[in-house]
């Protein structure tokens, strides 16, 4: 029995703690498993809490089922997690907290946001706004902080919380060091709808101040935007994020602009890269690339690589199939989402792809995007009161 316990555990810590996302379903398969075993399962999740845990990826079955298996002192001490000296402990307790149904341990989430310790404060914040639980979200204070885990969670929360924010907010943020930050920062403008984001991303795009703000001019844009786009693929120093940008446009005519980088060995990849995620098509590679002469043996250990792209095949593959894409339509992984998204992005593509399609419909259609949360269990994704309101 307990080996078989065992084995979900570690196959929802693997899923979940890994950020396999697309996996989800698997996921929860499992932890039904363990929710099963009861008490047998709970002796499981003590021991992991309890413990001086080597793989921080168990603690995140061990606080789903303490959360909504366990006692009042199984909950504090999942809870205490949100406290840890240890960021990856905080963050997999935080992760965990977003796939549990907090409504056993809200006293608790509420209490750790009267703590003293800004990263208890903060990461109870973020679950808190993550379950559309009412918070108040100061930017200003985190920033303040010069703190990078803090102000990443501020934005995290700020894209979560009612209430519009500022274009200052946004400004702010992007000035930051981190890209990690920025890309909290963007995330959070798209979900606040933010009037000016894309106008934002555009004139920091064509400045070349963060790579981030050129990727997400290019999930913003319009069909129009395509000289601007041209124009960053063609200056060295904003290729490559040029390139991830056309990809996260989706634009089909867009297209053959990646064709003239396709044989460069700086671009190959980038420019094969944005291509798959256009069309759907996995791209084949040939042999991995031997590590270079001047790494030492230590180092050639941990070498790895893909093989080039085959870029004949990719040429060869859009002169027979171009046909199926509308010229003026944006496709992501195959999929055409510019009519009615919503559904295709639920059911077709990957989390990733389909978590960027989303936030620029709810940056350019806020008032009929519904406001979802593509990290969480799969059947939430299109329930209206998806927080676990039940």
């Amino acid at each position: 029995m307990k080996w078989v316990l065992k084995t979900h555990f570690a196959e929802v810590a693997a899923i979940i703690g890994g950020g396999q996302y697309s996996q989800l379903d698997r996921a929860e398969a499992h932890l039904d498993g363990l929710r099963l075993g009861q008490d047998n399962s709970l002796e499981l999740v003590r021991e992991t809490l309890q413990s001086s845990c080597d793989d921080c990826d168990d603690l995140v079955p061990a606080t789903i089922l303490a959360v909504e298996l366990g006692g009042r002192n199984d909950i504090d001490l999942a809870i205490q997690l949100l406290s840890h000296e240890d960021l990856d402990v905080r963050n997999s307790c935080r992760i965990a907290l977003r796939f549990a149904n907090i409504s056993r341990c809200l006293p608790q989430l509420k209490s750790a946001t009267q703590s003293n310790d800004a990263h208890t404060f903060a990461s109870a914040i973020d679950v808190l706004a993550f379950h559309r639980q009412p918070v108040t979200i100061d930017i200003q204070r985190s920033l303040n902080r010069k703190d990078v885990d803090l102000q990443y969670l501020a934005f995290e929360s700020s894209g979560r919380s009612p209430g519009r924010r500022s274009d200052n907010d946004i400004i702010k943020g992007l000035e930051l060091n981190s890209p990690r930050i920025r890309n909290a920062v963007l995330r959070a403008g798209c979900r606040n709808h933010i009037n000016r984001i894309r106008e934002i991303c555009h004139t920091r795009a064509i400045q070349n101040q963060c790579r981030e703000s050129i990727h997400f001019f290019g999930l913003l844009s319009e069909s129009h935007d395509d000289e601007t786009l041209i124009k960053l693929l063609h200056n060295s120093d904003t290729t490559i994020p040029a390139l991830t940008a056309i990809g996260k446009s989706g634009w089909a005519h867009l297209v053959p602009s990646i064709f003239d980088f396709l044989d460069s060995d700086d671009y190959t990849e980038h420019a094969s890269l944005a291509f798959e995620r256009i069309t759907g098509l996995t791209v084949p590679r040939g042999e991995p690339r031997e590590p270079p002469e001047d790494l030492d043996e230590d180092e050639k250990d941990f070498w790895v690589t893909v093989g080039m792209p085959e870029t004949k095949i990719i040429r060869d593959w859009w002169q027979d199939n171009s046909n199926l894409f509308e010229q003026n339509q944006r496709y992501q992984e195959g999929h055409c989402v510019s009519q009615n998204p919503l559904p295709i992005i639920v059911n077709n593509l990957s989390q990733p792809v389909a978590l960027d399609a989303y936030l620029r419909e709810r940056a350019l259609n806020h008032h009929t995007t519904p406001d979802w949360e593509l990290e969480t269990w799969p059947k939430y994704w299109q329930h209206p009161a998806w927080a676990f309101s039940q």
